[in-house]
């Protein structure tokens, strides 16, 4: 699946090179002069496909870290780097606190850029693959039934089945049973990946349990 690569910049010239580079490269790079252009193509994709925003600091109207901002709040969660005619301290502070990757001088060496691009696109794919398998162990987990729920919580504590029968008050046989239906819902092959699983959902239902007690 491309990355596509959003290049927001007002400079007309330069984002249709920019963009050009990007295409060379591989990549779905797609231009936007401005924030409000961007976040409109943003909308129309979602968070459908790994993404990477290259942005220009100095905009008319809204700026680089601004539209950043709103990009984020819109669900935009892949990396950005931007692009400044000035770069200082302060600058590049203000920008890293937005979550850019990283902030390039302008004039652009395109080689560099394409570089830091190229990395940052394997950031997002790499991203874009574990939130999709979140995703999806997510949707397996919502099918557990509340008994299989608390027997997989209790694996993940590292109880062995005996255990977990005497917690439960069930026999072991009864936990083997939820065991093999644990295994078929959420596609796992082994008792390792099992296990692994287990203590993941635990994880998860205790970080749910603080975000409701707050």
């Amino acid at each position: 699946m491309p990355v596509i690569v959003w290049v927001v910049d007002d400079d007309d010239h330069l984002r249709t090179l920019l963009v050009d580079v990007l295409k060379a490269f591989g990549l779905d790079a797609r231009g936007a002069s401005g924030a409000d252009a961007f976040l409109l193509a943003f909308a129309e994709v979602g968070r459908s496909r790994p993404q990477v925003l290259s942005i220009d600091y100095s905009m008319p109207g809204t700026d680089g870290i601004a539209a950043l901002r709103l990009a984020r709040r819109a669900g935009f969660d892949g990396p950005a780097l931007m692009l400044s005619g000035v770069v200082d301290l302060p600058h590049v502070v203000e920008a890293m606190q937005q979550g850019m990757l990283t902030v390039l001088p302008k004039p652009v060496d395109l080689e560099a850029y394409a570089r830091e691009v190229g990395e940052a696109a394997a950031v997002a794919e790499q991203e874009h693959r574990r939130r999709e398998e979140r995703e999806r162990q997510s949707a397996r987990f919502a099918l557990l039934t509340a008994r299989e729920s608390e027997v997989l919580v209790a694996l993940g504590e590292g109880l062995m089945n005996k255990q977990v029968a005497d917690r439960l008050g069930l026999s072991i046989k009864t936990v083997e049973t939820h065991r093999h239906h644990l295994m078929e819902k959420l596609e796992l092959h082994t008792a390792g990946a099992l296990m692994r699983c287990a203590v993941e959902y635990r994880l998860r239902a205790a970080d749910e349990g603080r975000e409701t007690l707050h």
